[in-house]
């Protein structure tokens, strides 16, 4: 449940598509279950940098990993 539904507020996010990006990267991977950020990235060949669950510095880290998730046009064409 997200959280505007429990308070019965109403969000315009709530109705943009959106795509797992964690579930993403494990399919990519052929991983059996989703890891976690930090998991992802050494699976990557990448080191955190910065200080994790900072917003910014998880933000920086996801979009490094993004390039590995998104579906390439082979995939989606």
């Amino acid at each position: 449940m997200l959280a505007w539904d429990e308070y019965q507020l109403d969000s315009t996010l709530a109705q943009l598509p959106h795509m797992n990006l964690k579930q993403r990267f494990a399919k990519a991977r052929h991983l059996p279950r989703p890891t976690g950020l930090n998991g992802a990235l050494q699976l990557a060949g990448m080191v955190f940098s910065g200080t994790q669950h900072r917003a910014l510095s998880d933000a920086r880290s996801t979009a490094r990993l993004l390039p590995l998730a998104l579906p390439t046009a082979r995939e989606s064409g």
